[in-house]
């Protein structure tokens, strides 16, 4: 390859070792990550923001829009809706129309109503979910709405685009918004995030929503701060109206601002930052013709013109190479906050372990360690056990049900003896009186005659489960209503003997009448009271089974509540090994980057070397010396992360 023989085309090559070594590294890489990093000659600059920060009126002031003509412009680009709401429902790239009309896309030679209607209906189908394309949509906007004289303006040919806001209510647009975000931000050679003043959270990371943006403030070479609506602030008036003012107190009360959500700006960052007014709170403060606006209108166009300067210089097919130089450090500072928010995940979720493990200590003061299935094996066992009890008092109840158990309990509280013997007044008293002792006695006890019940109608576990329980049989209340009669009957002679045989034999068959209806009446309150409690029982059973299945389920609820704080902790070190596993990758990308450019510079290097021992004539010698300091110089700026001017 011949060596350049002028000194102006050594000076015009001192970039090229860089950019070869540039090109050959990002043919090595994969197609997904060269595809990003390729150098291109379109230059393509991002607008990054939430809705309503100005984004739109930023990109039209920096094309040099006539500020007459904003509020016709801004009708057309809100198509149709509301002033105060988003005007950008797609990706959008602005530039000048080569005549009087709007051209949208394909579609050209519109007027305004046309425009309005066009851009109307491409929103439409973005919050219908229609339209989902990631496509850039070009509007150039009508030659006379400039002004002639366009010099601090961006040129037409930079890729200005116009990102829909990353608040929208519509979720359609949101989804859009996240898929036009990650195409194009990922891969623009500048970013400018936009943000109003009294917004300045949305430089939070957790607010960027997007993981390439957290690192903003280590990357001065793609990215750029504007802050809007922020001399309007009353506290910024405030403080402005009395204090001296230029470019670089302003930054640095921004910078203090932004200090104060726990966020640092690098000192090799704060000349990024750019603060604007613009749209209406720029002509409001205007109109006021006040003092104070008189102060900061020369503020405003400072920033303004070194902004676009800024775009102008730091915008084009060098940004990826110059980028590329910090992206070890980047990449370090993305693994430094993805391990402080692991250790801030896993602080507090120790803690929560932590707690409910106490509770649960007490709560369970006999588990042992971390015993939780025998707990819940022993809360089985009594629940098998007492279902068991139910399923087989249930096929008891079944089968007395259809017996005839008043049957089976008279023979309990029947005798054999009846009213006979002496005819006599007091022999049937105290007859009676006997008989009305016996069936209290068997009242009290006739839970005996249930056993004979149960070797009749159950199997030896239900009746050993029965036999269990008979002392929890209620005593039968004897009613001596039925003797009344009788009593009262015996109670009306005047004499102990029955002078006629007929009036003995009429008392004695109505004392025999009243002792067969008692006993009766105790066979048939013995059924029901047997039933009653064979019925409680399976109630009790049932309420059994259902708390020992309610206590259950709240032990497998905290058994999986401890889990879950230690799986929770198992994903976040996963998510953490993931992460860090791409980041590592990316390390390695970085290092092979540093490898390829330092043995690019020592290779050119060396060539140079040779033409200083070896150059035909002393000018050549001379010149390779000073290519040498050249080289040097400028690999040192681009080591360091600046620009080579």
């Amino acid at each position: 390859m011949r060596s350049p023989a002028t000194w102006l085309e050594r000076y015009r090559q001192r970039h090229d070792w860089a950019l070869q070594a540039f090109d050959r590294f990002v043919h090595e890489l994969a197609p997904e990550i060269s595809d990003q990093v390729q150098r291109s000659d379109q230059v393509t600059v991002v607008v990054y923001g939430a809705t309503q920060v100005g984004k739109t009126t930023l990109i039209l002031d920096l094309l040099g829009l006539a500020s007459s003509t904003h509020d016709e412009v801004a009708r057309v680009l809100r198509g149709g809706q509301a002033g105060g709401k988003s005007a950008t429902a797609v990706p959008l790239r602005y530039g000048r129309s080569p005549d009087d009309s709007w051209h949208i896309g394909d579609v050209g030679q519109l007027d305004a109503v046309q425009a309005t209607r066009e851009l109307a209906e491409v929103r439409r189908q973005v919050e219908q979910g229609v339209h989902q394309d990631t496509t850039l949509t070009d509007i150039l906007i009508p030659r006379r709405l400039f002004p002639s004289d366009a010099e601090n303006a961006l040129e037409v040919d930079v890729k200005l685009i116009d990102l829909p806001g990353l608040d929208s209510h519509n979720g359609n647009e949101r989804h859009l918004v996240e898929q036009l975000a990650r195409r194009y931000v990922t891969v623009a050679d500048l970013v400018l995030l936009v943000t109003q003043a009294n917004s300045l959270g949305f430089l939070q990371p957790e607010n960027l929503q997007m993981e390439e943006l957290a690192q903003w403030a280590s990357q001065p070479v793609r990215y750029r701060l504007v802050v809007t609506s922020a001399f309007s602030l009353s506290s910024v008036r405030k403080h402005f109206e009395q204090a001296p003012i230029n470019v670089q107190v302003v930054r640095q009360a921004m910078i203090r601002e932004i200090a104060t959500l726990e966020l640092h700006v690098p000192q090799n960052f704060v000349d990024n930052l750019y603060v604007l007014e613009l749209g209406d709170s720029a002509r409001e403060l205007a109109n006021e013709g006040s003092n104070y606006y008189l102060r900061i209108a020369p503020v405003i166009s400072e920033f303004r013109h070194q902004l676009i300067a800024d775009i102008k210089s730091s915008s084009g097919p060098f940004s990826r190479l110059y980028a590329a130089f910090q992206l070890d450090n980047v990449v370090q500072g993305q693994i430094s906050m993805l391990r402080a928010a692991y250790e801030e995940c896993r602080a507090g979720s120790d803690a929560q372990a932590q707690a409910l493990q106490n509770q649960l200590s007490k709560k369970y003061p006999a588990l042992l360690g971390e015993d939780w299935e025998f707990e819940l094996g022993a809360f089985q066992d009594g629940l098998n056990a007492e279902q068991r009890a139910e399923e087989q008092l249930r096929v008891v109840l079944t089968e007395l049900q259809h017996a005839d158990l008043a049957s089976h309990f008279q023979s309990v509280f029947a005798s054999s003896s009846l009213a006979t013997g002496e005819r006599s007044v007091s022999a049937l008293q105290d007859f009676l009186e006997k008989q009305k002792q016996r069936l209290k006695v068997r009242a009290r006890t006739w839970t005996s005659g249930v056993d004979r019940l149960l070797q009749e109608k159950t199997g030896d576990e239900t009746r050993a489960r029965l036999d269990a329980l008979m002392a929890q049989l209620p005593a039968i209340t004897f009613d001596e209503e039925g003797f009344h009669a009788t009593e009262g009957k015996l109670d009306s002679y005047s004499t102990d003997s029955y002078f006629w045989t007929s009036n003995f034999e009429r008392d004695v068959s109505m004392l025999n009448f009243a002792i067969r209806a008692s006993e009766k009446s105790c066979a048939n309150e013995a059924s029901r009271a047997f039933m009653v409690f064979l019925k409680r029982q399976i109630e009790e059973r049932v309420g059994n089974i259902y708390s020992l299945k309610r206590q259950q389920k709240a032990v497998a609820a905290d058994r999986d509540r401890l889990y879950e704080q230690h799986e929770q902790l198992k994903r976040l070190r996963s998510e953490l090994a993931t992460k860090l596993a791409g980041k590592r990758s990316a390390l390695q990308v970085a290092r092979h980057f540093e490898r390829r450019i330092n043995g690019k510079l020592l290779e050119t290097l060396r060539a140079i070397r040779a033409g200083i021992t070896n150059g035909p004539t002393a000018t050549d010698k001379f010149l390779a010396v000073l290519n040498t300091r050249l080289l040097v110089n400028e690999a040192e700026k681009l080591f360091a992360g600046k620009r080579p001017r």
